[in-house]
């Protein structure tokens, strides 16, 4: 007797596989369909805004000339970002910081959070029509350079006591938001209260913050003082400015020349440079004075933000392009090419503020900025797609890295809190140094995940491909 076996269930197939609407099929083409497949896949120019850079690349200029115009390009777009934020943007971020009498949490926390991280949330809302993978993977990748390299920047140049209570408490929303982040993505399913209650957890954050520090400040009476090695400078400037005029006219009232030279320095060095001057010296103007100070100097502020996004724009663009003609995946691109364009303000603000004693100014915009793309900026791109779905669902992919950027993120805050309580909270060359180090190794892990000679968590070196369109696959 012939005993008949169970039928066997079917099973998903992990043969390797390229979705026939990816992008990065286009290497594996001939040179002469590389224009046409191009022009024909919407995925191939998701990131485009002012320029279509990948069709200049391979359908006007071709791969030898337009790859070395792009990266010079590029490199010219960053030099701007860099001169408008170190020579306008933090000027005007301390001297509005100044005249509200802010402290460096506040000032942190409130108005460079805010312009630092106003361009990350609109480059990321703009893709909300997009596939979720990109833009996923790249507010992770965005987050952990925040957390590892700005801030080892930060502590590397000079070393500082941090504020115990709020650097724990900071951490511990951060993971927080994690933890609610898991748990939105586990299923890949999104709904409206998730979405809310990711947005919620910032106003939370944001009113305890704000009522903690309106305790400590009348506890403390610490108000934001300028750099002294500013002062400095104008000072010994002005002095010269005073020895050789006094030469030449034959005054001698040093102090009352001196004094009015102060006032013109200043004034010529907030026209050129947005440098912000001593207070005394605005207190003591009159009011017509001040208020065209002020408007000056907020007009200042948000055309900076404005120019910077347009140009963050363009590099992210620009970098998507370079990222597929390396033959990058999406996720790869997003969590390493595309958070390096969002950090780059990130690096070269904080750099300045250090070198002017603004230390934990930078490190707790660093904190609340990390905190408000993982919330804000997630939580508004999913409440966008989920406002255009009629059941208010939709399908959420994190991408084959997606998991992988999310546990590491979570332990590295967990470790990064464990080794600063261990030094009883004092920012140290040593801990600059380890966030450096653990970057380091986040993106070589990255890499070696891409070459499949490492497998991302959850897969065994499987790509996750999902096409949104239809279930249409190319078997290799």
């Amino acid at each position: 007797m012939i005993e008949k076996l169970p039928t066997a269930l079917p099973h998903k197939s992990y043969i390797k596989a390229t979705p026939i609407q990816s992008c990065h099929y286009i290497l594996e083409l001939p040179d002469e369909d590389q224009c046409e497949f191009v022009e024909s896949t919407p995925e191939c120019i998701e990131t485009v805004h002012y320029i279509n850079y990948i069709m200049l690349v391979f359908c006007h200029l071709g791969k030898l000339y337009g790859v070395p115009l792009l990266i010079l390009w590029l490199l010219i777009l960053c030099g701007f970002i860099i001169t408008i934020s170190t020579r306008f943007y933090t000027n005007a971020v301390l001297y509005l910081t100044r005249i509200l009498g802010f402290s460096e949490f506040l000032g942190g926390m409130t108005i460079l959070c805010f312009g630092n991280s106003l361009n990350k949330l609109m480059s990321t809302v703009i893709q909300a029509d997009n596939d979720t993978e990109l833009f996923y993977n790249q507010i992770l990748g965005t987050t952990i350079f925040l957390l590892t390299f700005t801030m080892g920047l930060i502590v590397i140049q000079s070393p500082f006591q941090l504020h115990k209570g709020q650097f724990i408490m900071m951490t511990l929303f951060i993971l927080a938001a994690l933890i609610v982040l898991a748990f939105i993505v586990y299923d890949s399913v999104i709904g409206m209260y998730e979405v809310v209650a990711l947005l919620s957890l910032f106003i939370v954050f944001f009113t305890i913050t704000t009522i903690g520090h309106k305790r400590l400040k009348e506890m403390h009476k610490k108000r934001l003082k300028l750099s002294d090695d500013i002062l400095n400078e104008a000072v010994e400037e002005n002095v010269t400015e005073v020895v050789q005029l006094r030469q030449f006219t034959g005054e001698s009232d040093i102090e009352e020349q001196s004094e009015r030279l102060i006032k013109l320095s200043g004034w010529k060095m907030f026209l050129r440079y947005m440098k912000p001057f001593d207070m005394k010296q605005f207190k003591k103007s009159g009011k017509v004075f001040k208020a065209i100070l002020i408007v000056f100097v907020v007009y200042t502020y948000l055309a900076s933000i404005h120019l910077i996004y347009i140009i963050l724009l363009e590099l992210i663009s620009g970098l998507h392009t370079i990222g597929v003609l390396c033959g990058l995946q999406r996720a790869t691109i997003g969590g390493t090419f595309l958070a390096w364009a969002n950090g780059l303000i990130n690096i070269f603000t904080n750099i300045v503020l250090c070198h002017r004693k603004f230390n934990r100014m930078a490190i707790t915009s660093t904190f609340v900025e990390a905190f408000f793309i993982l919330t804000i900026g997630i939580g508004s791109t999913m409440l966008i797609r989920l406002l255009f779905h009629h059941d208010w669902t939709y399908r959420f992919r994190s991408g084959v890295n997606g998991p992988t950027c999310l546990i590491f993120l979570f332990i590295m805050v967990i470790y990064n809190w464990f080794t600063t309580c261990l030094m009883h909270y004092q920012a140290r060359r040593s801990l600059g140094i380890f966030m450096l180090v653990t970057y380091l190794v986040f993106v070589t892990f990255l890499f070696l995940c891409e070459e499949e000679i490492l497998h991302p968590y959850g897969t065994d070196h499987i790509r996750q491909i999902e096409n949104i369109d239809n279930d249409m696959y190319r078997i290799n």
